[in-house]
């Protein structure tokens, strides 16, 4: 039987050996008023109408318009204050869009669940299962704690975990895959990242299935034992479409100098590839070496199969920085992934050149 229980030394292992080993894969959207009343010529006045000299028109005519004035309806005119009045009415919200609001409110809310042990990796089956719409409340509830989640994901989409730590915790997380073509979990993937609070990490789905989340104290991870009250956290995920993440189009040739967020961010850049056409990538720290320095990994991936075609960690033995000097084995959009693989790091800044 398998085993998910992480360590320090084995995780970082797997992350060296994996960055080694690396191979090209196969492609697998005021108003005007028309006045339509219609205007009758002036009324001439009736032939027997007897106009005596005390009765003068215009007499008649102030007659005329009392009488006109008297017959019109009492609704026919508002007066100021009755027209605020109608006014606030209508600013009043019914009953049906008070149910909506109310609604809203309620479809805001977060979907939370919390943790179930065992979850600590000590089987195949001791995980929790995770999504990303859903707020996971969690903690390392004893000294030396790990807690495991899984994550069903989309292939070629943007992955966002945060973890959010009471305040005795410090946050460090794993994300590895479960599993691809045949091979064991840990095996495709790996990247860690670690923080004296909260924590997040970014990554790209390759390929189907899923990735597991290992959540610890950073303490137990440098030996350390910690946990119990005041360990408590929550876990967040995002998932992101490449547009709604953010990219920059790679030109070929290109020289240019960036730099990541976080040591657990991801830069994509995207541009678009012709089967059999060879691409150079390199990148370079712009900080060589040293526990502080950026341990830059490099993936192309196919945005059309969400799966990586070429990918390098360290061009050579001891050399950390990244190489890519291969043909492709896909045509049609892909993404260029830049991320780093040293979760101490703090200089982040790499030079990046395409040809």
């Amino acid at each position: 039987m398998r085993y998910l229980f992480l360590t320090l030394t084995s995780l970082t292992l797997a992350l060296l050996l994996s960055a080694c080993d690396d191979e090209p894969k196969p492609l697998p959207e005021p108003s005007e008023q028309t006045d339509n009343t219609d205007l009758a010529p002036d009324d001439d006045p009736p032939s027997d109408l007897d106009l005596s000299p005390d009765d003068e028109p215009d007499e008649l005519a102030d007659l005329e318009i009392e009488e006109r004035q008297d017959e019109r309806p009492d609704d026919a005119t508002e007066t100021p204050a009755e027209l605020d009045e109608a006014d606030e009415i209508e600013d009043q919200p019914s009953d049906d869009l008070d149910d909506e609001i109310e609604e809203d409110e309620e479809l805001s809310e977060p979907d939370y669940h919390d943790e179930a042990e065992p979850n600590n990796g000590g089987s195949d089956a001791d995980f929790n299962l995770i999504q990303s719409d859903w707020v996971m409340r969690a903690a390392i509830g004893t000294a030396g704690d790990i807690d495991i989640f899984r994550l069903q994901t989309r292939p070629g989409w943007v992955y966002r975990v945060r973890v959010e730590v009471q305040d005795e915790m410090q946050g460090h997380l794993t994300v590895f895959d479960d599993g691809r073509n045949g091979k064991p979990y840990a095996d495709d993937y790996v990247k860690l990242a670690l923080a004296e609070g909260n924590v997040a990490l970014e990554w790209v789905a390759m390929g189907e299935g899923g990735y597991y989340i290992g959540v610890q104290d950073r303490r137990n991870v440098e030996g350390g034992s910690v946990g119990g009250p005041g360990f408590e956290y929550e876990v967040f995920i995002d998932e992101l479409s490449v547009e709604a993440f953010g990219s920059q189009a790679l030109l070929f040739p290109s020289d240019q100098q960036a730099a990541l967020e976080t040591p657990g961010a991801l830069d994509l850049y995207t541009f678009e590839g012709s089967e059999g056409s060879e691409v150079l990538i390199d990148c370079s720290a712009l900080q060589a070496g040293g526990e502080q320095g950026m341990d830059a990994r490099l993936s192309i991936v196919s945005r059309v199969s969400g799966d990586w075609l070429a990918r390098n960690d360290n061009r050579a033995f001891g050399e950390l920085d990244p190489l890519i000097d291969a043909p492709l084995f896909g045509s049609g959009p892909m993404l260029l992934l830049v991320e780093n693989v040293n979760e101490h790091a703090n200089d982040l800044r790499y030079r990046l050149r395409a040809q």
